[in-house]
């Protein structure tokens, strides 16, 4: 829900998916960042997420 807010703030459609593989994905950045301060992968996930949002809308 964080997530969410700070990119509504941001003027920036939140990312939600409900697919298995993507929510792994979610938690597997989620606990690099926590293990290692390393936000890369937690923040690669929301990245590409939103280029297949937008992929999705230009079809």
């Amino acid at each position: 829900m964080v997530e969410s807010i700070t990119l509504m703030n941001a003027d920036i459609i939140p990312v939600y998916s409900s697919k298995d593989a993507d929510i792994l994905h979610y938690r597997k950045g989620l606990i690099a960042f926590y293990e290692t301060e390393d936000y890369s992968q937690y923040a690669d996930y929301f990245l590409n997420k939103q280029i297949e949002r937008i992929h999705e809308i230009g079809k």
